[in-house]
């Protein structure tokens, strides 16, 4: 079985039905949930994609570990919503693993001054 991760993960079409991580799905049921989402949930992605990236600039600006950890803290409560939307919940995702990636990313490329 392949390994999904967050942006690379098989999907496979048949003439009417969807296979993803080994379940069947109706052709378009995705489309249909995505479309039936409150928009409130877009608009709550959009707003923590904001205070992630203010977090970023501040990483990048005092580069230091409790700006990395707000800049991590900040990410994951954008997975914690993306995880949720269709597609991905149908997922088995290493997400616990996945969501530190940012810290310890920033951890080995910061350096103190």
């Amino acid at each position: 079985m392949a390994e999904n991760t967050f942006d690379k993960f098989s999907v496979f079409f048949t003439r009417d039905t969807v296979f993803l991580d080994g379940a069947a799905f109706p052709l378009g049921q995705f489309t249909t949930d995505v479309l039936n989402l409150d928009g409130e949930i877009l608009t709550e992605i959009d707003r923590r994609i904001d205070d992630f990236m203010s977090a970023v600039w501040t990483l990048l600006q005092e580069k230091t570990d409790s700006a990395a950890r707000s800049a991590q803290e900040q990410l994951n409560a954008v997975w914690d919503l993306i995880f949720d939307l269709p597609v991905y919940r149908n997922l088995r995702l290493d997400s616990e693993h996945n969501c530190g990636r940012y810290f310890l990313l920033t951890k080995r490329t910061t350096r103190r001054v």
